[in-house]
């Protein structure tokens, strides 16, 4: 596959999205890991997988965050464009609104109080949303909201190991107890990587941040 460069996005937009042609490409710093992403312009950012395993995750992604506009009380990516894989580059992209804002990693001040109770009930709105709209959890989600059996075969495989011959009959015990729990309610909504990278705060944060904005739904 070939590197993410910013060269490579301008040629991809000049191709698929004639109408944002010749706009400044630039990266985003710092990136993520499981995507590459960068300026469009002043107002856009365009955001692609960076293996081959990321790519669900950007499809779900565009057809989540439309359902979930207007349902949080935050600020979410507005999905511009969706492109599909092609010969320069073999997996989808898409291009986004860009919102402005400071992870909460990078900010010398920072009230924790006002900043979990806005996280707090950002993901209470969520679980509120109509679950029946969005994808169930699996492979897109790095099978995070799945139930742990579908990781059986590994836990199987690494019990056997020698370096853990000490262990191995603790953590089966402890393994086939979590087999019988499961979630037994209502299909709900939720984010499976609630991370300081993973948010952006907006106005006044030193003092009090009004308002948290996930960059990604996952």
């Amino acid at each position: 596959m070939t590197e993410i460069t910013a060269a490579l996005v301008s040629a991809l937009v000049d191709e698929h999205l004639p109408q944002f042609a010749g706009l400044a490409v630039v990266p985003v710093e710092p990136q993520g890991w499981d995507n590459r992403t960068f300026r469009l312009g002043d107002d856009l950012v365009v955001r692609l997988p960076s293996a081959d395993g990321y790519s669900s995750g950007i499809e779900k992604e565009d057809r989540v965050l439309p359902l979930l506009a207007g349902r949080l009380p935050v600020a979410l990516p507005e999905v511009v464009a969706s492109v599909g894989p092609s010969v320069q580059f073999g997996r989808p992209w898409t291009v986004r609104r860009w919102l402005p804002g400071t992870t909460p990693d990078r900010l010398d001040e920072l009230d924790l109080v006002a900043l979990a109770d806005d996280l707090g009930s950002t993901l209470r709105a969520l679980r509120e949303v109509p679950a029946t709209e969005g994808p169930w959890a699996g492979q897109h989600t790095h099978h995070r909201g799945v139930h742990p059996s579908v990781y059986g075969a590994d836990v199987q495989a690494c019990l056997v190991l020698p370096q853990f011959a000490d262990v191995a009959a603790a953590a089966r015990e402890v393994w086939l107890e979590g087999m019988d729990r499961g979630w037994s309610g209502e299909p709900v909504g939720f984010p499976g990587d609630v991370a300081v990278g993973n948010m952006l705060i907006v106005d006044g944060a030193a003092e009090r941040p009004d308002r948290l904005r996930p960059v990604r739904c996952r």
